[in-house]
């Protein structure tokens, strides 16, 4: 099993953020967790993502847009989301100091059976929830190893429950518009993952310039069209790999006439091979190794 676990303010650099204070990070077997607070953004977006796993975000401290598939949220202080396997999002922050949060991330068999998470759940959170996250900081602080991971487990299921009963009481995150063409040209991405797709296609099914879908595309999403079918795709490929599908049957599901070509895009977005990936990951759940929430 693979397990690291990082106490106390750990001190790290990444990407155009600055001074960035790990709290905690733990990450054993199929859930991680992070408490992270970055004293100073200077760049409006992290990094685009997807995750083969569940992710739980909660904001202590800070304010943006949180860009998930096609829809984006504004956010503030005390806003979670939870956001299933395989949906692409990222974090657009404007310039601020001391923004701060936990970020959970678990593999889908560790959803209870007592929760039904629904596709898309955000809202602002009260008070036991934010005790919730700070308990666990505490705990962090006390327990290691095996200990620590079945309080995690504990904690994890005592807050999904919370959310997904409270999700009509408690107070939305407030959505905020994108354009309908980059709605649209999302839903049909998503809804043809199993076929060969192009910008020229798109754009003709849609009914536009393919210069206009790119530029639009690129501005709202914050990666390009093509970019972003690739790396849907290469999130599919993932999950069919995990549940036992060979390799070729794999490309042939994703619409890929060329397995040079597939194979070149996998390794592009995970740095292995499919067989190598899967091979790495065999008992434990394949977790970012870096959160930019």
């Amino acid at each position: 099993m693979q397990y690291q676990y990082v106490p106390n303010r750990v001190a790290f650099c990444a990407f155009s953020l600055y001074n960035k204070d790990m709290f905690n990070t733990f990450k054993y077997n199929q859930i991680g967790f992070m408490h992270q607070r970055t004293e100073s953004v200077n760049r409006g977006n992290f990094t685009n993502h997807c995750h083969t796993s569940y992710e739980i975000l909660f904001v202590m401290n800070g304010s943006g847009t949180f860009l998930i598939e096609n829809t984006a949220y504004e956010f503030s202080n005390d806003a979670v989301f939870l956001i299933p396997p395989g949906r692409y999002h990222v974090l657009q922050v404007p310039p601020q100091r001391d923004y701060e949060r936990c970020v959970i991330n678990f593999a889908p068999e560790l959803l209870p059976a007592a929760v039904h998470a629904p596709d898309n759940l955000q809202l602002k959170a009260d008070d036991s929830v934010r005790e919730l996250f700070l308990k666990f900081d505490r705990y962090a602080d006390t327990y290691q190893d095996k200990s620590l991971y079945a309080l995690l487990l504990s904690f994890l299921t005592e807050l999904l429950v919370i959310l997904t009963h409270s999700q009509n009481e408690i107070e939305s995150v407030r959505r905020s518009d994108i354009p309908p063409l980059v709605k649209k040209a999302v839903d049909y991405i998503c809804r043809n993952l199993d076929k060969p797709l192009s910008v020229e296609q798109i754009a003709e099914q849609l009914f536009v310039s393919q210069s206009y879908l790119n530029h639009i595309f690129a501005k709202t999403m914050n990666i390009g069209i093509m970019g972003y079918a690739r790396l849907k795709k290469m999130y599919e490929a993932r999950e069919y790999l995990q549940r036992g599908y060979p390799v070729l049957r794999v490309a042939e599901l994703l619409g890929y006439k060329s397995y040079p070509t597939f194979l070149r895009n996998y390794r592009a977005e995970f740095g292995k091979s499919p067989t190598d990936d899967v091979k790495s990951d065999t008992k434990d759940v394949l977790l970012p190794d870096n959160i930019d929430d």
